[in-house]
């Protein structure tokens, strides 16, 4: 991975949950580690299929940070890291064993369009956020 793509979040730009999702995360990481790039892109798409998922397929989180490739619930844990804070006790889950986790982070994953709904298209991000963005 080069320079580029460091502390980069791959995420499905048209679901609800996902997008309040950076948005959670653009407000809590000050230091602005984190950049995004919507799955949907040419470059996310690239990105994802690289990380070993089908890119018309949209079903987990991915992380590319420190070298590594980190999804499902392994992704949330890292992202929440820089945070600090009341945040950090997030990380108390991390006893559960990642198979469940997993599979919880899955049963979410299935049902995010229909729980908390789709756009019609990307979010596009503010003038103030954009340098945080990738395409």
């Amino acid at each position: 991975m080069t320079p580029e793509y460091e502390n980069i979040i791959l995420f499905d730009g048209v679901c609800n949950l996902c997008t309040s999702s950076v948005q959670f995360i653009i407000r809590h990481d000050r230091e602005a580690v984190f950049k995004f790039l919507s799955i949907q892109s040419e470059l996310g798409r690239k990105l994802y299929g690289a990380a070993g998922f089908d890119p018309d397929d949209f079903q987990t989180l991915v992380l590319l940070s420190g070298g590594q490739t980190f999804v499902r619930s392994a992704a949330a844990f890292e992202i929440v890291k820089p945070f600090g804070g009341v945040w950090r006790m997030f990380t108390v889950f991390h006893i559960v064993p990642r198979p469940l986790r997993d599979w919880v982070y899955g049963v979410i994953a299935r049902n995010r369009y229909r729980w908390f709904g789709r756009l019609d298209t990307c979010m596009i991000p503010t003038e103030d956020i954009q340098q945080r963005f990738l395409a």
